[in-house]
């Protein structure tokens, strides 16, 4: 027995009856496909997740007030670093065991 051909079923007439069971189950109306709306619920703690994060976009990324009284403060001399707190705050980034009484001091003089 030899077999030949497709039975007049080719791909292009394999799609259209495909896209033509789609319409129909879509709820086609005069020609025109209408189509369903995906819906997304989301949970209140998604809901004030959204809310935070606008509050958030409102914020600026740099607060020019403090940092204008900073460098004021600089310029007059009165703003000392406190090198112990950038050293454990650096380790605990970087989850370092090191206490920053650990790290020697520099003597500034």
């Amino acid at each position: 027995m030899k077999v030949s051909g497709l039975n007049g079923i080719g791909p292009i007439q394999t799609y259209r009856v495909q896209a033509g069971k789609q319409v129909k189950e879509r709820g086609a109306t005069e020609g025109i496909a209408v189509t369903r709306a995906d819906v997304v619920e989301l949970s209140p703690t998604a809901q004030e997740l959204q809310v935070y994060r606008a509050r958030l976009q409102e914020l600026p990324e740099i607060r020019e007030e403090l940092v204008a009284a900073i460098r004021e403060r600089v310029a007059r001399g009165e703003f000392q670093v406190d090198v112990q707190k950038i050293v454990s705050g650096i380790a605990a980034e970087y989850g370092t065991n090191r206490d920053a009484t650990e790290i020697p001091t520099v003597n500034e003089g």
